[in-house]
């Protein structure tokens, strides 16, 4: 007997993403249709965006329909956006979640890797950028925030894994109600650091990702309030 497909939803904020954002769920749609699967695809999308993303989406629900838009006006930032996506796709009962950004900075050829990994009975799989491969095109500063931020975070936390500020995630269902029960401190990209250290403990793998970073550099109140959080989950791992 074949084992039931795994069904699986896939939360990608996304924000001024006219450009790519078509060819771009072309490609991913390709790509899940590839895997044994029953997907859905939540795009959240809220006031931040200003071009016509949204417009472009709606088209793409009209012959897709496991493609959903979800406009969320209440985020106030970047982890609202991705907390009110996951409660949008658990809403559905998934076996898993899957997040990942838009604009091919996470490619859709790497899905697979996700869904492998939890096919394996991994609770969480977490992508992993070739941070000090000198063949990796990155600005010089993203990558030494990231390398330092991963190191730093081991260090303090006591993870181990080997990027702990990468975006693109799976997590079984059940884990992840778990994990967001309770708020997130950060404000910014940070938040994938705090996600990782909340799952330690569980069964996970790292799988590599190819990665284009959208931007070169990252805003000082950003890094702040990076630094700031990574603290007080210190603090509060001490208190244990």
């Amino acid at each position: 007997m074949n084992p039931k497909p795994l069904k699986i939803g896939v939360v990608i904020p996304v924000a001024n993403e006219s450009p790519t954002i078509i060819d771009f769920t072309n490609d991913l749609i390709n790509e899940l249709d590839k895997t044994d699967t029953i997907y859905k695809i939540y795009f959240i999308i809220d006031k931040v965006s200003k071009d016509d993303t949204a417009k472009k989406i709606k088209v793409l629900e009209r012959t897709h329909p496991e493609v959903e838009l979800h406009f969320v006006p209440e985020n106030r930032n970047v982890v609202d956006a991705y907390i009110n996506g996951f409660k949008v796709a658990i809403k559905d009962t998934p076996d898993a979640v899957i997040e990942m950004d838009a604009g091919f900075s996470h490619k859709p050829k790497d899905m697979f890797k996700f869904i492998d990994g939890l096919k394996q009975e991994y609770e969480c799989v977490f992508g992993v950028r070739p941070l000090c491969s000198l063949k990796y095109r990155v600005p010089l500063k993203r990558r030494v925030l990231s390398l330092g931020g991963t190191i730093l975070a081991n260090i303090l936390l006591g993870t181990k894994l080997s990027d702990m500020t990468s975006g693109f995630e799976a997590f079984k269902t059940d884990v992840l109600q778990k994990v967001i029960e309770k708020p997130f401190e950060s404000r910014g990209h940070f938040y994938q650091t705090e996600m990782r250290y909340r799952c330690k403990g569980r069964k996970s793998l790292e799988v590599a990702i190819d990665y284009e970073f959208p931007s070169k550099s990252v805003s000082s109140k950003s890094i702040n309030n990076s630094f700031f959080v990574l603290l007080d989950l210190f603090k509060q791992r001490l208190k244990f």
